[in-house]
């Protein structure tokens, strides 16, 4: 999967993921039977090797914690659409998403605590973002499995429907009509800001918008606005 991502974020044509799985399920996580049989081979091939070869140059993280994360580095949106179950690695790939639509009956949870370990794929940081503190620590220490109607109300997934595959390939149209530019800044100012002063944040926004503003795909994308129906340039690589 890291490796995968490496060669999605070297297409600068690239205007969007969709994860999904084929089959009953998104993904029902790790093989918990491997990870006993062998455990040493686990934490010293997925976990100990720091970082990883494919984190960036900046990245402290292990092999598990890119397959979680490395989504949030691509500069165009991830959208994962959830059926049957996601537990355990799959939700934490999941949350490693822009955004996630799942069906109603869909099962998810975070459950490692199942077999007396903790999530370690990135959801110290994903789950954190999207729910309250004590929520993230009862799911954590539970394990206990949610439907995709009690993900949304939580705000674990961005909308519960019926097709999450048709409303995800949807919702990648639309951001592919804008521009890929935007996208690509909009998607690093919300993600980095989080964690960032308020004084830093605004001294962000403004750098990107003047990176911006003017530049060819705004223009271009102006100009859609009003109708006229010109192709954006491949995405900058500023």
């Amino acid at each position: 999967i890291a490796a995968t991502i490496v060669d999605l974020r070297s297409d600068p044509s690239l205007r969007g993921v969709i994860l999904s799985g084929q089959g009953k399920s998104f993904c029902a996580g790790l093989d918990v039977g491997d990870l006993i049989k062998n455990p040493l081979t686990f934490t010293n091939k997925m976990m100990k090797e720091r970082p990883s070869q494919y984190s960036a140059d900046d990245s402290d993280r292990n092999l598990v914690q890119e397959v979680g994360m490395m989504w949030r580095d691509l500069p165009i949106p991830v959208i994962a659409a959830i059926h049957g179950v996601c537990l355990g690695g799959g939700l934490q790939i999941a949350l490693g998403a822009d955004f996630r639509f799942a069906t109603p009956d869909a099962k998810l949870s975070l459950m490692e605590a199942k077999w007396g370990i903790i999530p370690d794929m990135g959801a110290s940081i994903t789950l954190r973002e999207l729910v309250p503190m004590d929520v993230a620590k009862e799911l954590t220490m539970t394990g206990r499995i949610i439907t995709g109607e009690e993900a949304a109300r939580l705000g674990i997934v961005t909308r519960c429907v019926d097709d999450p595959l048709h409303e995800a390939r949807s919702l990648a149209m639309e951001i592919a009509s804008r521009s890929p530019d935007s996208v690509a800044k909009a998607k690093e100012l919300f993600q980095t800001t989080n964690v960032l002063p308020e004084k830093d944040c605004l001294e962000m926004e403004t750098k990107f918008q003047l990176q911006l503003f003017p530049s060819f795909n705004q223009m271009i994308a102006s100009a859609r606005s009003k109708g006229i129906n010109i192709s954006y340039f491949k995405r900058s690589e500023k």
